[in-house]
């Protein structure tokens, strides 16, 4: 699938998209999930999983149309919390050797605040961004 209205090199624009599809089934307590360049995490009872996930855009000149992307599917208790999250976040660089925030240092932060409200939760990751990136910003100085 292409997001741009012609199929060739001189296109002038570039459009493509990363995002993922998520279905919960309330009843049964399933989520379905795929997704393209978007990690999905879920957190039960303090432990972080989180599937590996395709490394591939959709609607890119170059992306395949017909790339398969991989099906997850996942039992979820009540209290679960799903977390969606794209590479911005993840990719943050910053602390005194300056390395990337990563999926390993979302999970850890998911896993220690996953219990408190929602909004908390949302500052704790807007602070900790911050942080990272003032870290970053005072290391280059």
């Amino acid at each position: 699938m292409l997001l741009n209205h012609e199929n060739s090199d001189k296109t002038s624009s570039h459009v493509g998209f990363d995002g993922g599809i998520l279905y919960y089934n309330t009843k049964d307590k399933i989520i379905k999930y795929s997704g393209a360049q978007i990690l999905l995490f879920i957190v039960q009872e303090g432990k972080c999983t989180t599937p590996k996930g395709d490394k591939h855009s959709m609607g890119y000149l170059k992306s395949d149309a017909n790339y398969p992307f991989t099906k997850y599917s996942y039992n979820v208790s009540q209290g679960a919390n799903i977390y969606l999250s794209s590479d911005g976040y993840l990719d943050q660089t910053g602390g005194e050797k300056c390395f990337m925030f990563g999926r390993h240092g979302f999970q850890r932060v998911l896993e220690m605040h996953w219990q408190k409200p929602l909004e908390i939760q949302k500052n704790i990751l807007i602070d900790t961004f911050y942080h990272t990136n003032k870290a970053k910003n005072t290391k280059m100085i």
